[in-house]
């Protein structure tokens, strides 16, 4: 009888262990997860060079997107770490403190990120206090008093804040429905997305998800009679920071944008040298001294 409780007693003690083992394995594969995840994500920016502020750009928006306030600390420029901080822990005081137009942006970032439409309430220009309303709430509705262009604009961020294409076809104006669908393809860097639009006006779409990809076949997709083939190469070369792309241009405005865009991706005035027209060669320079003292 003894024997037998013992018996009971040691198969019931071994059933108890294999349970705990489990649990605790299902626990480390988890975190092995989780936490491979986060260096795959990290990765990501990681790669990015130093030169510039285009690592930074890389982790505020992975900060933000995360909402994860240690990722904004991987930021070198000042001014972007402070939006980040600002928009993550919808710190206004920070945001107040930025130009018109980057306080503004703060404000909208930061009421969506808290998911708060009274931040909205802190922007001045009616139109864009309707657009930060329309993003956080992501509703239609507050879209129907306003006329035209901006109820098609209202419309635009409400889309862009759901990544929904059906709400693009909203828009009064097939141009708008169709910018519409282009960034939400480069939100989501799907190229197939474009195909939705007309042959004719497809170059803006594979720019922008050429751009989110990094990826200069995409721009291969565009006629070549098309100048945005060629935007596109810029805008490619701007989101790697490679120069050597902007030699792949032949109109020289447009290889003066691709050289401007490097430039400032790099923050390296030298390169500001390649421009061909002086007024914009001299405006690159002024805006890299500028963020290079922030």
């Amino acid at each position: 009888m003894t024997t037998n409780k013992i018996s009971i007693n040691k198969r019931g003690n071994l059933k108890i262990i294999l349970i705990v083992f489990g649990i605790l394995l299902i626990i480390v594969i988890l975190t092995f997860f989780l936490v491979n995840r986060e260096v795959q994500d990290s990765d990501e920016c990681n790669k990015i060079s130093n030169i510039g502020i285009q690592k930074d750009r890389c982790y505020e928006k992975m900060a933000i997107d995360k909402k994860d306030l240690i990722i904004c600390n991987n930021i070198k420029n000042l001014l972007i770490k402070d939006f980040c901080n600002a928009v993550i822990t919808a710190n206004l005081t920070i945001c107040d403190n930025f130009n018109t137009s980057m306080k503004e942006n703060c404000y909208i970032n930061a009421a969506i990120s808290k998911d708060d439409g009274h931040i909205c309430e802190r922007i001045n220009k009616t139109e864009s206090k309707y657009y930060c309303l329309a993003s956080v709430k992501k509703d239609l509705s507050v879209c129907e008093s306003l006329q035209n262009y901006s109820k098609d604009s209202c419309i635009f961020w409400v889309a862009l804040a759901k990544e929904d294409l059906s709400v693009c076809d909203k828009m009064s104006q097939e141009i708008g429905i169709f910018d519409c669908y282009a960034k939400i393809a480069g939100l989501k860097k799907d190229e197939r997305i474009c195909q939705k639009i007309n042959v004719e006006k497809q170059g803006p779409c594979y720019s922008n998800v050429a751009s989110a990809k990094r990826d200069l076949i995409i721009c291969d997709r565009i006629s070549e009679q098309d100048w945005w083939r060629e935007e596109c190469y810029s805008n490619v070369a701007a989101a790697e920071g490679n120069e050597v792309i902007c030699e792949k241009i032949l109109a020289y405005e447009s290889k003066d944008r691709c050289y401007f865009g490097v430039a400032l991706t790099r923050m390296d005035a030298s390169l500001c040298d390649k421009i061909w027209g002086s007024e914009k060669k001299e405006n690159c320079r002024r805006i890299i001294k500028q963020e290079m003292e922030v």
